[in-house]
């Protein structure tokens, strides 16, 4: 038989865990799509794309007005 303490008990051990595993994952994408939008040239995409990632700079071309409305210089 279990007692309503011991499955809050066990909510309670599990939560930190997840919140943890959230928060990171969140920080994780954040950092990534700064990366995307403020310094790459090619690089991200390279691994699927090869040489024409750097030829033609898809990312770089897809966030370039936002790197100015930011004020990041990107040239």
């Amino acid at each position: 038989m279990t007692t309503p303490g011991a499955v809050v008990g066990a909510g309670v051990t599990l939560r930190p865990i997840r919140d943890g595993i959230i928060i990171g994952t969140a920080v994780v994408l954040a950092l990534l799509t700064l990366y995307a939008v403020f310094i790459d040239q090619g690089a991200l995409l390279a691994p699927l794309l090869g040489k024409l990632s750097f030829d033609s700079n898809f990312v770089h071309e897809f966030a370039h007005d936002a790197r100015h409305v930011a004020g990041a210089p990107c040239h």
